[in-house]
């Protein structure tokens, strides 16, 4: 049951990259490791599969992404996510912010987190 939601997680992130945004996978943020991170014109998105984190964890994760982006001059908000097992709320939850972010800024910040990826989409 597992791998079949972490295929249809996959799936539906897969599908966001062909819609422009850019997913990292196994995002090492110190003292811990992001299973997805999502960026692109509605924001920066932290994304752990249900079960395998708990919510806390995942808005420490997104705090941690926040932190690496100021470092490196960004102020950006990171919306941690606990994808469930309906894996297409995940894209919609990505898609659906009211802000958009400056195609600039969403370049500079897939700079910076990529160099912590171990592979991207």
């Amino acid at each position: 049951m597992r791998k079949k939601a972490e295929a249809r997680l996959n799936a539906a992130l897969d599908q966001l990259s062909d819609d422009g945004f850019q997913v990292l996978h196994n995002l090492d943020v110190g003292f811990a490791r992001v299973s997805h991170c999502v960026v692109g014109p509605t924001g920066v998105f932290a994304i752990e599969p249900e079960g395998r984190a708990e919510p806390g964890r995942v808005v420490g994760e997104a705090h941690r992404i926040e932190r690496l982006l100021h470092a490196a001059g960004l102020d950006q908000t990171v919306c941690p996510v606990v994808a469930g097992t309906e894996s297409s709320d995940v894209a919609e939850i990505v898609r659906m912010p009211d802000r958009r972010l400056h195609e600039e800024t969403v370049d500079h910040i897939r700079s910076v987190l990529s160099l912590y990826s171990r592979r991207s989409a």
